[in-house]
């Protein structure tokens, strides 16, 4: 009768240790399906950082082209303003230590020397305006050339972060058919 009573007796074993495996794998499942889950959420999101870095290099790179246009504006206006400048300072240059100031030497009457001061005012401010806004344009040169090696540095870390989230991302290769990206 021992055979009778262990038979049932085994085969009831046999059943809680497969309910037990089967428990077992279960959970196994659980978490590869929890693991697995969490591999896409972290493609998804170096997925979006990749984007957002895309983005921001065009908006980079939009930001250079706009600045290397004003530096070419700057440069043109910079190259124009020169000659007329130098050539401004020379006329000076040979007025000597007086400048327009001698204008006032050669008038006879009172009513003369009066036009000839206004005169000679007007044009040493002439000058003087000129010179300050030609500095004004060779500062704003220099200042856009320094943005535009700032930009073209904050574009290659970019490139550089974008290269490495392609690289993240791609390590877990393409989202499972039927899946959103």
């Amino acid at each position: 009768m021992q055979s009778a009573e262990t038979a049932p007796q085994r085969a009831a074993e046999r059943l809680r240790a497969l309910k037990r495996e089967a428990d077992d794998l279960a959970t196994r499942e659980k978490s590869l399906l929890a693991d697995l889950r969490r591999l896409e959420i972290d493609r998804q999101v170096k997925s979006e950082e990749l984007a957002r870095i895309e983005q921001e290099v065009r908006t980079t790179e939009a930001l250079m082209a706009a600045a290397n246009t004003r530096a070419t504006a700057l440069r043109s206006s910079a190259d124009t303003e020169s000659p007329e400048i130098e050539a401004r300072l020379v006329r000076l240059y040979k007025l000597g230590n007086a400048g327009y100031w001698r204008l006032l030497l050669d008038i006879d009457d009172a009513q003369s020397i009066g036009r000839a001061y206004r005169t000679a005012a007007a044009l040493t401010q002439l000058d003087t305006q000129r010179v300050r806004e030609h500095e004004g344009t060779l500062k704003s040169l220099s200042s856009e050339r320094t943005a535009l090696e700032v930009q073209a540095r904050r574009v290659a870390e970019l490139r550089d972060q974008a290269a490495a989230a392609r690289a993240a991302s791609g390590k877990w290769g393409s989202p499972r058919p039927g899946r959103e990206a």
